[in-house]
């Protein structure tokens, strides 16, 4: 059974009413049958007092037995407990939760997660599935409706966050990373190719027996298409003849902003790779913490497993907040469009050094 003081608890549902208060029925039929045995005699009289008797049973049972159960929600799983038991579900692992209510005297059900808004009466119940076919029904009828309806408003908020997060934006921020790394990668290609025209436009093309014959000349930009080829230097102050002055200067001001962009483009890629692997170290931690779950949910009777969903708990909060937080950064960074913005990204970046 699980300890509720060990639990990080959102919401609390249970039954406010007394036994005393659900059993008062019975209780004042008692005293009117007993009543009415004084008032009558003769058979009459005993079956006056049989039924109080039988009354009294009732409300006895009603007081001494009641077993209404005690509804949690946590921010990773719903637990109903009874003296019989418990049974639980992770959020995370809902593939439906439907409410079942009356309107207009004909029974409804709808998707509590996709409905904008809706009503519950003394019948309805809020029946939960996971993806192991577990279930966890939440019937209005054993607690106040207000209560009732204040939980479903709570457990609709915090289940569509946790489904959210774990079934879809992993791997849709992933995704997203990967295509603006992709976008990035060519625009790279791209600006290589303007800096190569720019370069050629205006310097001379010189190989590597000139360059060690001039080791004076300063070598302003060496292109290699690969590792192995021969290198290809533009030196400073070597430009082409026939340039004028004006060639000169506007065709440096295209080399500068064709490096400063470049630059850009670097820093962004950098980032982006950095919150790739971020990311893909939280979607294996998160992978991993569902199977421990699995495996906890088959444990119930051992003693540790309190400290087990405390640890798992703390974790998905943090993963919450880490994957908020790395959305807006790749946002920012995929704006990024100047060098003098990457000092403003330092500080939100630091969560890329951080880990659990």
């Amino acid at each position: 059974m699980t300890n509720i003081d060990d639990l990080d608890v959102i919401y609390k549902l249970e039954d406010s009413r007394s036994p005393m208060s659900k059993g008062k029925v019975y209780l004042i039929a008692a005293g009117v049958f007993a009543v009415l045995g004084f008032v009558f005699s003769g058979l009459i009289a005993m079956g006056m007092w049989g039924l109080a008797l039988l009354s009294v049973g009732i409300f006895a049972a009603n007081y001494f037995s009641s077993d209404s159960p005690i509804t949690i929600l946590t921010r990773d799983k719903i637990i109903s407990k009874t003296k019989a038991g418990e049974k639980s579900v992770f959020l995370s692992e809902i593939i439906k939760a439907e409410l079942n209510y009356t309107e207009n005297g004909r029974m409804k059900k709808v998707n509590i997660f996709e409905a904008d808004t809706f009503s519950a009466d003394e019948k309805s119940m809020l029946s939960i599935v996971d993806t192991d076919n577990k279930r966890v029904e939440v019937r209005a009828e054993h607690y106040n409706l207000s209560d009732f309806i204040s939980f479903l408003d709570v457990f609709k908020v915090e289940g569509k966050q946790s489904r959210l997060v774990t079934h879809h934006s992993y791997d849709s921020l992933i995704s997203q990373n990967d295509n603006y790394l992709k976008q990035d990668y060519k625009l790279k290609e791209e600006l290589d190719k303007t800096l190569m025209e720019a370069y050629k436009a205006l310097y001379n093309e010189r190989g590597e027996m000139y360059v060690k014959s001039n080791p004076q000349a300063k070598v302003l930009y060496e292109y290699r298409k690969n590792q192995n080829d021969m290198g290809i230097y533009f030196l400073d102050n070597d430009y082409k003849e026939g340039l004028q002055i004006a060639d000169i200067e506007g065709g440096k001001i295209l080399i500068q902003n064709a490096q400063k962009n470049m630059e850009v483009v670097n820093t962004r890629i950098a980032y982006y790779k950095q919150i790739s692997g971020k990311l893909q170290q939280m979607k294996s931690a998160y992978e991993a913490r569902m199977k421990m779950n699995k495996i906890t949910a088959k444990l119930d009777n051992l003693q540790d497993q309190n400290n087990v969903q405390k640890e798992a708990s703390d974790e998905y909060n943090f993963q919450v907040e880490t994957l908020k937080q790395l959305e807006e950064l790749t946002l920012e960074v995929h704006s990024l469009d100047m060098l003098e913005k990457t000092t403003l990204l330092q500080e939100k970046a630091a969560i890329l050094g951080e880990s659990r």
